[in-house]
This record gives C-alpha cells, structure tokens and sequence, in this order.
C-alpha cells in the first residue's frame, strides 16, 4: 500500500509540475487498481488496465483498449517483461509520455545474491535495465529520457530536467501536491457507478 501512497505523490507531482494540461491517463499493469482510484480521488482521470489482475478498487474506469492517452504510468512492469521491445513499443504507443518505475543495475553488476531486486525465489523478475539501456529505448522509441533514482520518464516533449527531479523527490512532491490541488473524482465517480445499476 505504502508503494501505492508515494507513487500517487509523485505522479501528482509530475503532472501538476510538468504536465497540467493531460486529460486522461491509464495504469499499466494496474493490479487490483489501488493506484488509480487514489489517482481519480485526486482529481486524475486515470483508467485501469492489466492482463493479469482483477480490477477491485477502480471498477467502470477500465482503459477502452485502442484508445490513446496523455499519460501513461507503469510502476514495477519493466522488469516482469519477457519481450521488452515489443512490450514497451505497445506503451509507447498508446502514449507520448510513458512514466515507469525499475531499479537500475548497480554498477558494477552485483552478484545473484547481492542485490535484492534480482528477487531470485520468486522468479518473477526477468528484465534488469542499466541506465544506458534506458537511453538506448528512449532513443528507439523517439523520446527524450528523465530519471531520477527509480523513476523514469520517456516523453516527447523537451521537459524541465530540474522539475522532474523535483516532482520526483518525495519531499518536494509532497508540497508540489499541497500548492495544485485538482477537485477529486471520488463524488462524481460514485453518482456515475450508482446511474449506472
């Protein structure tokens, strides 16, 4: 849960910093959809899309499949990804600005049983980028790469490196958030659930 709490932060803050005029965004790899119902209570209008999990917390906001979007988030998916170039031209197609979050590889490369995140019980990471990878898709894909720390930002549009570092530092994000409030969906998302039963 805690995941899902700083993310909404720092999303909040990458959107109200960088990109205030985005309309619609969808959640790639959303799970059971905690991270967009707090985005749509903050006043985003985010969609929920996995092909893996059961939507529980944002049901009647699913991303219409084909349908482009302004933003698009993909927190903790590169590294599950078996065809990352294929993968991540699917995202990159669906929007101009794709905002993710992976580990870099130290360097240099730390043994199987020196870095947590090779998560070697569990099996489920398969992909593990180094920041020059990250370029290298950035580049492919036509985009400009933002990082700072574990998030990462391939867009389009040149962008304000400093406010990207900004909007990405938990701290700052947090009073970002404080200074640009949206009005939260949360009422109209319930009259618009309960119309439709």
């Amino acid at each position: 849960m805690q995941r899902n709490l700083d993310n909404r932060e720092l999303t909040s803050a990458v959107l109200n910093l960088l990109f205030p005029h985005v309309t619609n965004a969808v959640d790639y790899g959303a799970g059971h959809g905690v991270f967009v119902r707090l985005m749509r209570d903050r006043g985003f209008d985010f969609r929920w899309f996995d092909r893996y999990a059961s939507n529980d917390y944002a049901r009647g906001f699913e991303y219409v499949a084909g349908s482009k979007v302004d933003f698009l988030t993909a927190f903790e998916v590169l590294e599950h990804l078996t065809d990352p170039i294929s993968d991540l031209a699917q995202l990159m197609d669906l929007s101009d600005n794709v905002f993710v979050s992976t580990c870099i590889v130290p360097q240099p490369p730390p043994g199987l049983l020196d870095w947590w995140y090779y998560a070697p019980t569990t099996g489920q990471h398969v992909g593990f980028y180094t920041r020059h990878a990250l370029q290298i898709i950035a580049e492919r894909f036509g985009r400009i790469l933002y990082t700072h720390g574990e998030y990462h930002l391939f867009s389009k549009e040149p962008l304000s490196n400093t406010r990207f570092q900004m909007a990405t530092s938990l701290r700052m994000a947090r009073l970002i958030n404080l200074l640009d409030r949206r009005t939260g969906l949360t009422e109209s998302d319930h009259r618009q659930l309960t119309r439709q039963k």
